[in-house]
């Protein structure tokens, strides 16, 4: 189990709908590996990125740059630590879907060529389990220790969105409003609209 830190914000449906280019619902399919770099092939140990291939089921929401991903696109949740001469570990985010094939998940996805790939969650935390069309049914969340997350201690997001249908998530989504500042800065890409945002609240405080 490890954290990690995300490149954009992600505790709010308010963030979801002010940063995410599309809120889908997504099914997993083949996972494959990426390959370690050069210096970690010298130091015999590294991480390789685990990458999942998604097929868009659903489309539940759109933000205002009106980009959506193609049927099926790669993102990578988490990686394998690999040690010579051990086993490799699978390192899995804290309250974070591992993303298992087969399953479906509720996703803000985000365009961004500051991404490889591009297309992205917008957190490694906001990929919420999706099966029979509930958010949290399915996978079960892991908190750092290994045992189930309580749902008080996950995002403000995750808590708003648990239990709720297809119709219940796109009237929450469409019921939230938007950060004034990231809605007029909407044609900027998730990452530099939001590093305008928080520029200007700087500069206001």
């Amino acid at each position: 189990m490890s954290e990690g830190l995300d490149a954009l914000p992600s505790e709010t449906l308010t963030d979801w709908v002010s940063y995410a280019d599309v809120v889908a619902v997504v099914r997993v399919g083949k996972e494959s590996r990426g390959e370690l770099t050069s210096d970690e092939e010298q130091a015999g140990e590294g991480l390789e990125l685990r990458c999942v291939d998604l097929t868009i089921v659903d489309t539940l929401w759109t933000g205002p740059r009106g980009v959506a991903p193609d049927h099926e696109i790669t993102v990578s949740p988490n990686a394998w630590v690999v040690s010579a001469g051990e086993k490799d570990r699978l390192l899995v985010f804290a309250e974070a879907s591992h993303m298992e094939i087969g399953h479906d998940y509720l996703v803000p996805l985000v365009r961004d060529d500051a991404f490889d790939p591009a297309w992205q969650a917008l957190s490694i935390t906001s990929v919420l389990p999706f099966d029979g069309a509930v958010v949290g049914q399915g996978e079960v969340l892991l908190d750092e220790a290994g045992a189930k997350a309580p749902l008080e201690e996950l995002s403000h997001a995750t808590q708003s969105l648990w239990g709720a249908g297809r119709e219940e998530v796109i009237r929450l989504l469409d019921s939230t409003p938007p950060d004034a500042i990231a809605e007029e800065l909407s044609s900027l890409p998730p990452t530099a609209r939001f590093r305008e945002v928080r520029r200007a609240t700087t500069d206001t405080e």
